[in-house]
């Protein structure tokens, strides 16, 4: 079948996009949040004639859903990307006045996530143009993900059930199938504060934390190397944050620090909350005067692992290859809304174009070669399914 994707609308609804400021609300520099960007998607679905609705999944803050009803409603593919972009801090391009240069389109998401955004629109608009399709085409455009990712866990929590889900993020068009997860989380020491010049009368809570995290280093940054994911590689730890003291003349009585563990398929937040548990309590058992607790995580995200037998998967490879004459399977460190869908039941990819070296970077932009040829791709995933 012979698709022609018009080259210079996918570029004006990606500019579109682009000049809309949609910083996160939870980041600095956030005017609008999704709130303007979301009118934009509800307008262009509601002009291609699809059912469409906001619902708040913050307060003021809306996912748009739109359906495009298919001749079999029992089967349903969803096609999802999210509404919300990094800060725009410490940019050295103007972030709202997309610039196309090289071949390039340039801005504040335009990798990250409107260049899926793009695609997958100006796909359904092809896809609607070739008539009826044989199932229902959704399109979930969610916010919040470049934080607690609230969007997509309030949809799934209404109960929507689909036979396959294809994530939009910047994966240079290979095809994702696994992704890491994460768990982040505290961990607080408590100590006594006194005068610097009589130290031995405190408890120095910064001097306990180090030790703490001497520990971690040594015991459990050797044992990440130990397990590791054909795709996604060894899981990793960071210690991202600390904080301690009030001025230079007081024993610090309070240190905290943040940690964020990246988790591969298999593994579970709550076996690893546990092993630091353990950590800690030997340490107690150690020195009485340790008073160190672990905060529950402010964040808990899980990984993805789709099977190559499932049917999105094939979807996805045949429509790759008819435009791209090969697909590349892989998986990635980072992580995206696709693994709550997956873990809701639904089968899920994740796709699109542009490469996460670029996302939330100070010269953000996306090869817009990619952009066309995401939206054939999506095209020929939309009619074929």
């Amino acid at each position: 079948m012979e698709i022609v994707v018009d080259r210079e609308q996918v570029i004006k609804v990606l500019s579109d996009l682009v000049a809309i400021e949609s910083i996160n609300p939870s980041m600095k520099g956030a005017k609008n949040g999704e709130a303007v960007i979301g009118n934009y998607v509800f307008d262009y679905l509601t002009g291609l004639g699809m059912e469409v609705k906001r619902d708040e999944a913050l307060p003021g803050r809306s996912n748009i859903m739109g359906r495009l009803a298919g001749a079999d409603s029992g089967r349903r593919l969803l096609f999802e990307a999210h509404l919300d972009t990094m800060p725009v801090e410490g940019m050295e391009i103007d972030p709202f006045h997309p610039k196309i240069e090289a071949g390039r389109l340039y801005g504040r998401g335009s990798c990250d996530d409107k260049a899926s955004i793009a695609a997958i629109l100006c796909a359904l608009r092809l896809t609607k143009e070739q008539g009826r399709p044989k199932a229902d085409l959704y399109f979930l455009g969610s916010v919040d993900e470049e934080y607690t990712f609230k969007g997509v866990l309030h949809f799934l929590k209404g109960g929507f059930r689909a036979q396959a889900a294809v994530v939009g993020e910047p994966t240079e068009l290979d095809l994702v199938i696994a992704h890491k997860g994460m768990v982040r989380w505290r961990i607080v020491v408590a100590g006594k504060a006194a005068h610097s010049s009589k130290p031995q009368e405190g408890i120095n809570a910064i001097v306990k934390m180090a030790r703490i995290i001497n520990q971690i280093e040594g015991q459990m940054q050797p044992r990440l190397s130990q397990n590791s994911h054909p795709l996604v590689g060894p899981p990793t730890l960071s210690i991202g944050k600390i904080q301690g003291g009030i001025q230079i003349n007081i024993v610090p009585d309070r240190c905290v620090i943040e940690l964020d563990r990246r988790l591969i398929p298999g593994e579970e937040a709550d076996a690893i909350l546990a092993s630091f548990e353990e950590l800690l309590a030997e340490m107690r058992a150690q020195d009485p005067e340790l008073q160190v607790a672990m905060e529950e995580p402010f964040l808990v995200d899980y990984p993805l692992e789709t099977k190559e037998s499932e049917e999105v998967v094939h979807l996805a490879k045949g429509a790759i290859t008819e435009v791209l004459g090969q697909v590349k399977v892989k998986g990635v460190p980072y992580g995206t809304d696709g693994s709550k869908t997956a873990r809701a039941g639904i089968p899920t990819i994740v796709f699109g174009p542009g490469s996460i070296d670029q996302a939330h970077t100070a010269r953000e932009f996306v090869e817009i070669d990619q952009v066309v040829k995401a939206t054939e791709i999506y095209t020929r995933m939309m009619l074929a399914f």
